[in-house]
């Protein structure tokens, strides 16, 4: 019996020599048909010594393999990606992950190609692989970051917050837009005090935006600071002296403050500039026919 079950090692080692393709295939169901050669052995009439050892031994080989033939599926799931074969990538990317469960880098760029489909049983299944591979690489900040990605797209804000606070403190300074994505994240999560805070951070470095100013306003008018409200609102306009939005939000701030003057003012200027907007998409010259 132990002389047959080592030459069924012998061959399936000297398989595993062959083409890559076809054992990358075979590889779990030769593990789970030696395997289950030594369980019937076993049950007929108990493992001796030396079959537990070669079942060890086995087990061993079965890891270093599966450690040699994930970095193999992960390249080439790498290149179907680049080529645009999607589907084919994410096949691979599985694979990867199946025979190597504690790297997690095929869990991460599977998780991040799950989360682009936007499809909602595919964002399910990225969040449950990022939080795998989260589990074998505590260290890693990018599974962290995607990971928060995921959770923000699941609904999950306080721990979408907790995961991209990790991935900034285990590489700090390494990630741009931080502050900002938190912020965003403060924000859905209805902690308003807390997103102004990192909002008004963001803006006094020089890397804010109208939408920031726009979500400032916002907060700090429900917030009953109207002071405040009208700085951010005022900045909005400077940013954009030209667009109806900005002077409609004003016109809509003033209307609630009660100053119906001001708010008349800005309502005036809105349709004037909305008009002259009409005016110039009736007068822009057509595209020339390709016929």
């Amino acid at each position: 019996m132990r002389n047959r079950h080592r030459k069924i090692l012998e061959s399936i080692a000297g398989s595993m020599k062959a083409d890559s393709g076809s054992t990358i295939c075979l590889f779990m169901v030769v593990c789970s048909i030696v395997l289950s050669l030594f369980w019937v052995s076993a049950a007929a009439g108990g493992e001796t010594k030396d079959e537990k050892k070669l079942v060890q031994q086995w087990r061993r080989e079965h890891s270093n393999l599966a450690r040699y033939y994930a970095p193999e599926c992960f390249d080439m799931a790498v290149r179907l990606e680049r080529s645009g074969n999607i589907d084919g990538a994410r096949t691979y990317y599985e694979k990867a992950a199946r025979l190597y469960p504690k790297w997690a880098l095929p869990g991460l760029h599977l998780g991040l190609l799950l989360l682009e489909s936007g499809r909602e049983a595919d964002i399910e299944k990225a969040l449950d692989v990022l939080k795998r591979a989260s589990i074998s690489s505590p260290d890693n900040p990018r599974v962290h970051k995607a990971l928060s990605m995921a959770l923000e797209k699941c609904g999950e804000f306080d721990e979408a917050i907790k995961e991209l606070k990790k991935a900034a403190e285990l590489r700090p300074g390494a990630f741009t837009g931080i502050d900002s994505r938190l912020g965003e994240l403060y924000y859905k999560a209805g902690k308003v005090l807390d997103a102004a805070r990192l909002y008004e951070k963001v803006y006094s470095s020089g890397h804010g935006d109208i939408t920031i100013l726009a979500r400032l306003a916002d907060i700090f008018e429900k917030a009953g600071q109207w002071q405040r409200a009208e700085k951010y609102l005022k900045k909005l306009l400077s940013h954009n002296p030209d667009k109806v939005y900005a002077h409609y939000q004003l016109a809509r701030f003033y209307g609630r403050k009660g100053d119906k003057r001001a708010a008349k003012r800005e309502m005036r200027k809105a349709r004037i500039l909305s008009k002259k907007e009409k005016r110039k998409r009736k007068l822009r010259p057509l595209r020339p026919s390709r016929r």
